[in-house]
């Protein structure tokens, strides 16, 4: 009896160690990936950064198409770039006819952690739309929307106000307006309004809950993007981040 004891004993032990054992490798396959994933983000964004500077263009001679035409060689579903001051954000923004897709897929359409930085699927890609929505991760290594989290802090958000996002066609810039963390049970990315009053009432409340006044006024006739990435106070947070374009 004290013998079967010892055996099952020695068996539970071995049982144990081996599924420490499948715990540690499944990490370190995490990790491994997640680093992967990373490096080749990085490296493409460096790919595609080069494509544009190769490829310089005259504003006044020639459109802005002609900047993203190596890029579109790359992936037809790119329809502008966006760059934020003193972050890592500086990256083509990619539209498909879901909001699935490019959170799992990056520039090449390779299946991917950090996915892409997309616009909105109801959005429309010349920027016509009174509220146009690009999303992005909050990448741990620094990557994608994750240098975002800057503009919780006041001094950041002075010095860095203005951003830029161009489509196809126009080379535009953004004063930001409004900060805040909601969850997603407030519905900061409505891209479709009623009439004018409807807009300007989505405009005050998106307004009244920045966290810091930005001493900058919005109304009903201007057009607003809003960048959106997850936050960690609590469950389901976003990070929600307005401007209004600069005429």
């Amino acid at each position: 009896m004290q013998g079967k004891k010892k055996k099952l004993m020695g068996y539970c032990k071995k049982g144990f160690f081996i599924l420490l054992l499948m715990i540690l490798v499944y990490n370190i396959y995490i990790i491994s990936l997640y680093a992967w994933n990373s490096y080749a983000n990085e490296k493409i964004k460096d790919e595609l950064l080069s494509q544009r500077k190769d490829n310089p263009v005259e504003e006044s001679k020639v459109e802005n198409l002609e900047k993203f035409e190596p890029l579109l060689k790359i992936n037809e579903d790119i329809v502008g770039w966006v760059q934020v001051p003193n972050t890592k954000v500086n990256y083509p923004v990619v539209k498909t006819t879901d909001n699935d897709f490019y959170l799992h897929h990056n520039i090449k359409k390779e299946k991917s952690v950090a996915g892409s930085i997309f616009m909105d699927y109801r959005n429309n890609e010349n920027v016509e739309d009174r509220n146009t929505i690009i999303y992005g991760h909050n990448m741990k290594d620094g990557s994608m929307f994750k240098d975002l989290v800057n503009y919780k802090k006041q001094e950041f958000l002075k010095e860095n106000q203005t951003i830029e996002f161009s489509n196809l066609k126009d080379e535009m810039q953004w004063m930001i307006f409004s900060v805040y963390i909601t969850d997603t049970n407030f519905n900061y990315i409505r891209t479709k309004f009623v009439d004018d009053e409807d807009y300007e009432r989505f405009l005050n409340e998106i307004s009244s809950k920045s966290m810091y006044d930005t001493q900058t006024n919005v109304s009903k006739e201007d057009q607003i993007v809003t960048l959106s990435t997850c936050t960690y106070e609590f469950k389901n947070a976003r990070l929600a981040i307005h401007a209004k374009r600069v005429k």
